[in-house]
Formats: C-alpha cells, sequence, structure tokens
C-alpha cells in the first residue's frame, strides 16, 4: 500500500500488532492509539501534532508536514 500510495515519508509497522512497542509506547502517552491505519505526525521535539484513524489521513498528514516544514 505505501508503495502504490506513493508515501514519502517514514512508516513503522512490525507485525505485532497490539503487542508493538510503538503501540505500547503511544499508549503510554495517553493518545488513545490503537486501531489501524494510524497515522501520527510528530513534530521535531517529538510530541504528537496529528493522531488520526483510518485511510482517509494521507491529506490530512500532506497538510501537516507541509505546515511543518514550511511548505
Amino acid at each position: 500500500m505505501v508503495a502504490r500510495l506513493k508515501l514519502d515519508w517514514p512508516q513503522i509497522c512490525d507485525g505485532k500488532a497490539r503487542n508493538s512497542e510503538v503501540v505500547r509506547l503511544f499508549n503510554g502517552a495517553g493518545s488513545g492509539f490503537w486501531g489501524f491505519p494510524r497515522m501520527i505526525v510528530l513534530d521535531r521535539e517529538g510530541h504528537i501534532v496529528l493522531n488520526h484513524l483510518g485511510s482517509q489521513g494521507i491529506p490530512k498528514v500532506t497538510q501537516k508536514l507541509e505546515e511543518l516544514l514550511g511548505n
């Protein structure tokens, strides 16, 4: 799907679903992380600035990245 949609930002999937270290870390931050596909954008300081559940989030992610990068 990443290649088909030509997503040009880092993708993380370790195949462990709810047992993933990434899920554990983000749930610990109280972000309500569980669900797929989950799109999270972090700022330069590592703060969550976008947390979107669902495949329709690509335009939101793109817009947020453009805002953060000043494009």
